[in-house]
């Protein structure tokens, strides 16, 4: 099977139906066997995209979450409003998927196929009751175990994390389930999910949004035709009204007002984009890689629509792997719907992962307006060229830049410890953080951030480990120069006071 994303705010949505949605993580399970790569499965709504984006069009709210959900295997969505949307931005959607729709499929076909699952989140009672609620309307489901434990994503806490978090991986290690159902709400499940990827044996984590104690009575209880919409709602309500009527009408505001934007823009270009010319130079697509010194570098020139009649063809021409850097020749472009801006997300995920850089030229203002209303200001932002020379020029420049680097600087009474590029350490052990901290010198320690420009929670635990580390020696410890995406990350999780 293949995914068909189209990009809803940021975020590639999948095209599938459930039963396409519940084949498709099968899917993965089964590919899991081949590459040992964990998976993760998120389910996107209003709620999650009023955490992930902020108001302003050209900010966001939650990088890392957002870099999350971009970069998840497959991605659903239980909300009919962006269903809706998604007919005035491109392809449609073909129908909402919800969690109680995960958890009814994956359950009924992992008894079936013999796979087990395990989960987490909600109240320890109600998580059991779940598990029994779903064990007796499906027999023969292996749930290989249930846990509810804290997991810390803001604030002090944070820094104890990756010693609570092994706890719960080494319940999940003896389990060997083939499906974790997680159901700590987003952020949390997301977070969890991103910092401990790379410990993590299970081939596919499925995020649920809601506590499961609630998504396992809406799968025994509710209508069919209703779990999409009216009774999951109608429960929430009973449960916490004021609550709920406050968050639902800031989150329905906050989201109408980031959608329409895009849509605007959509239905403008599709009015007045100049047909004959797209039809000209529709199959007009120019690749050729070029060397230049020791560089590689992929030159494609996208055609005058780049849509979803389009999206095939293009991605035939793109490698499966990186081995040159990319540059991408908008100057044609004249119209796109969200399954080229999908395209073009899986794109900039794939080169995102590897040493290569995308670079992006000849974008007009018809370009730049797609990719500000439709939330990927963050992706192009310093990656946007007049011309080809531009680009190549600053390839020469910064190719290779966003490396992570840490330099301690020692001083006659302090120590400066310099961080630049983008801080987002996989396992990085006590040792190596006591090693950094011993080379300070003097009595004051400065956490310099200035050349920061990325940040993940693991590199804010990072810095907090460090900070303790150095006060443990007697010394005080400050940061300065934080900026951008990196001050935002320390004010979403709380840490900017503690850094």
């Amino acid at each position: 099977m293949k995914r068909t994303a189209a990009a809803i705010l940021g975020v590639p949505v999948d095209a599938f139906t459930r039963e396409e949605t519940i084949a498709y993580i099968f899917h993965l399970v089964q590919c899991h066997r081949t590459d040992r790569t964990p998976r993760l499965v998120c389910t996107l709504n209003k709620d999650s995209l009023a955490d992930t984006l902020a108001w302003r069009p050209g900010q966001t709210r939650h990088p890392e979450l957002l870099s999350i959900l971009r970069g998840a295997d497959l991605v659903t969505t239980d909300d009919t409003r962006l269903v809706w949307a998604s007919r005035h931005l491109g392809p449609a959607l073909k129908e909402p998927v919800t969690g109680a729709d995960l958890v009814n499929g994956l359950a009924g076909e992992a008894a079936r196929s013999g796979l087990s699952l395990y989960l987490l989140g909600g109240a320890g009672g109600a998580l059991l009751k779940g598990a029994s609620l779903l064990r007796e309307r499906f027999p023969g489901l292996h749930i290989a175990g249930c846990d509810s434990p804290a997991v810390h994503v803001e604030g002090a806490p944070l820094a104890d994390s990756p010693e609570a978090d092994g706890e719960i991986l080494e319940k999940i290690k003896s389990a060997s389930p083939d499906l974790i159902l997680a159901s700590f709400g987003s952020p949390g499940q997301e977070l969890f999910f991103g910092r401990n990827r790379h410990r993590l044996m299970v081939p596919v984590t499925v995020c649920l949004g809601g506590t499961f104690d609630f998504a396992a009575e809406t799968v025994t209880n509710a209508p069919g035709r209703m779990r999409p919409g009216f009774l999951p709602w109608l429960l929430r309500f009973a449960r916490h009204p004021g609550r709920l009527v406050n968050r639902r009408l800031l989150d329905l505001v906050k989201c109408a007002a980031q959608i329409w934007p895009s849509i605007l823009v959509y239905e403008y270009a599709k009015r007045v984009a100049p047909h004959p010319y797209l039809k000209r130079c529709k199959s007009g697509v120019s690749y050729k890689y070029m060397t230049r010194g020791r560089t590689q570098v992929l030159h494609l020139t996208l055609p005058g629509s780049v849509d979803a009649g389009a999206v095939p063809r293009l991605a035939s021409l793109i490698p499966k792997r990186p081995t040159a850097h990319l540059l991408l020749d908008v100057n044609d472009v004249a119209f796109i719907d969200s399954a080229g801006l999908g395209l073009l997300l899986s794109v900039m995920n794939l080169w995102a992962a590897g040493r290569y850089e995308l670079l992006v030229t000849g974008a007009g203002p018809y370009a730049k307006k797609v990719m500000a209303s439709n939330r990927l200001h963050d992706l192009f932002s310093g990656r946007l060229f007049d011309s080809l020379e531009d680009a190549l020029a600053w390839l020469d420049r910064h190719a290779g830049e966003s490396a992570s680097c840490i330099e301690v600087a020692q001083g006659a009474d302090s120590s400066t410890i310099a961080f630049s590029g983008s801080l987002k350490p996989i396992g990085i052990s006590p040792a190596e953080i006591r090693g950094i901290a011993s080379r300070v010198k003097g009595a004051r320690c400065v956490l310099d951030l200035s050349a920061l420009h990325s940040i993940s929670t693991q590199g804010i635990i990072l810095l907090l480990k460090l900070r303790d580390a150095v006060e443990k020696g007697g010394k005080t410890c400050t940061s300065q120069g934080a900026h951008g995406e990196v001050a935002q990350m320390l004010r979403v999780t709380r840490t900017e006071s503690l850094v």
